[in-house]
């Protein structure tokens, strides 16, 4: 009897464990997120003011906002939107859709990360973000979340609860719901396996540039890092890409190919991040970032995407960037010898001092 005790004691956190990953394996979802700014959100010099006071007012009450006693009562939600991006079979329920929320603070700056929950009777966890900065009454530091959702959710209305946390001590600082805003009780959403319509052989999940290189400061960038992320639903594929920049006459140009890579059903780990530098040919303007990817055997293009004219890339080349300076040569006028001469003559004037210093 201790024995078959002592064995059921030790099999006991397996199968809390096994119980744990199946309920977790019941929903899934992929889940990717950014910092960007509110568009419907325009600055006003009364906006800038109160930010600049509630500035003023942490920096001469140095060490009075500490992790202890930061509350809810320093943070409000400014504002709540989404875009539903897909639904294949435009039944009106979407598999994937980006909430953005712009939260504002009476501090100076905060470090917060903010959790989402959905609800249709049952509760089910949909993010985490990664710890974020937000600074004072702004539009400039909202975050997108994008969620597809994988498996596991029926087609019916849900509900989402945000929860926002100080990222120092994991302090639940408050919560926005429903109760706060109608928009988010009418989510009409189900997983990708239910839509009627089938994908293709390729999703993607994912493109997003962040844009390097404006050493003059004029707005237009000499490089760009670019990451996206394919989905092959239900198989593994072998794959590579090609990138474009599309200019304002809808011209491809092509940029470059990258390496091979492996994608494998909705896995969250094979995401490329790749990038590229315009060294030359391309004038300041706004250009549109192409995606081509290609079967690595047959090299069959299986996808194409490409940004929206709402997210323009601002780019030139390296020798449209006021920085770049040639270095300029100064010559005698008439005398292009005139080097050389001083040059020999400062030989002769260091020989000649050594055989004096010899005798």
């Amino acid at each position: 009897m201790k024995k078959a005790l002592l064995i059921l004691l030790f099999l006991l956190p397996a199968l809390v464990a096994s119980r744990c990953v199946s309920a977790g394996e019941a929903t899934q979802q992929k889940f990717t997120g950014k910092i960007i700014g509110n568009p419907d959100r325009v600055e006003t010099p009364a906006d800038m003011t109160g930010a600049t006071e509630m500035k003023a007012q942490a920096e001469t009450s140095a060490g009075a906002f500490s992790i202890q006693v930061l509350s809810g009562a320093d943070f409000s939600m400014y504002n709540v939107w989404f875009d539903f991006t897909r639904d294949d079979d435009g039944d009106g329920y979407y598999h994937q859709f980006n909430i953005n929320f712009d939260i504002d603070t009476r501090l100076s700056s905060a470090s917060i990360y903010v959790t989402g929950q959905l609800n249709n009777g049952t509760s089910t966890p949909l993010f985490r973000t990664d710890p974020f900065t937000i600074r004072g009454a702004t539009g400039s530091d909202s975050y997108q979340a994008t969620v597809l959702l994988t498996d596991g959710y029926p087609a019916t209305r849900y509900e989402l609860t945000l929860r926002i946390y100080d990222a120092g001590s994991n302090t639940l600082l408050f919560t926005y719901g429903p109760q706060y805003d109608s928009d988010l009780a009418q989510l009409y959403l189900e997983d990708v396996t239910r839509e009627a319509v089938s994908s293709g052989d390729l999703d993607l999940f994912v493109l997003e540039f962040t844009l390097r290189g404006d050493a003059d400061g004029d707005g237009y960038y000499t490089q760009a890092d670019v990451r996206f992320d394919a989905d092959a639903p239900g198989r593994t594929a072998t794959l590579y890409a090609s990138l474009y920049l599309i200019d304002q006459r809808g011209e491809w140009i092509p940029l470059r190919n990258t390496g091979t890579f492996t994608v494998s059903h909705y896995s969250h780990s094979d995401a490329v991040t790749t990038g590229f530098d315009l060294n030359s040919g391309f004038d300041p303007q706004r250009y549109r970032l192409g995606l081509e990817i290609r079967d690595a055997y047959s090299h069959m293009v299986l996808l194409t995407s490409v940004t929206p004219d709402a997210t323009p890339l601002h780019m030139e080349s390296v020798e449209y960037d006021a920085s770049y300076t040639v270095v300029e040569e100064h010559h005698d006028d008439g005398h292009s010898g005139g080097s050389l001469h001083w040059l020999l003559l400062g030989g002769l004037t260091l020989l000649l001092a050594r055989r004096l210093r010899r005798h």
